[in-house]
């Protein structure tokens, strides 16, 4: 896309707006028809835990024993618990440039169906 979506959106409500209408421009009349097709809440959905689950995206670690975790090290939120556990996740621009082509897919996505 050549566009880094997140630090276009970060600069304020005019450049958000500019941003919103170059996704608009971009999406083709073949992503609409087939992102319409599959509008289903399920579909959209599935769609979305499987980006969840790509060990790269750190959302979380499956464990052996079928556990979800935050990490390989990290255990799963206990609420109440005085170290509850929170993940802390601090995303940096490498991170945010390996993953704007799928927020931006998403993003347009989101504003067809």
């Amino acid at each position: 896309m050549g566009q880094n979506g997140i630090k276009w959106i970060q600069k304020g409500a005019k450049n958000r707006e500019a941003y919103a209408l170059f996704l608009h421009k971009s999406i083709t009349q073949s992503q609409r028809k087939r992102w319409r097709a599959a509008a289903e809440i399920t579909t959209w959905a599935d769609e979305s835990l499987k980006i969840a689950r790509q060990e790269a995206v750190q959302y979380y670690h499956m464990s052996d024993n079928n556990q979800c975790n935050y990490s390989k090290d990290e255990v799963p939120f206990a609420e109440g618990v005085e170290d509850d556990g929170a993940k802390i996740l601090t995303l940096g621009d490498a991170y945010e440039d390996e993953f704007n082509d799928i927020l931006m897919t998403r993003v347009k996505q989101a504003g067809v169906r």
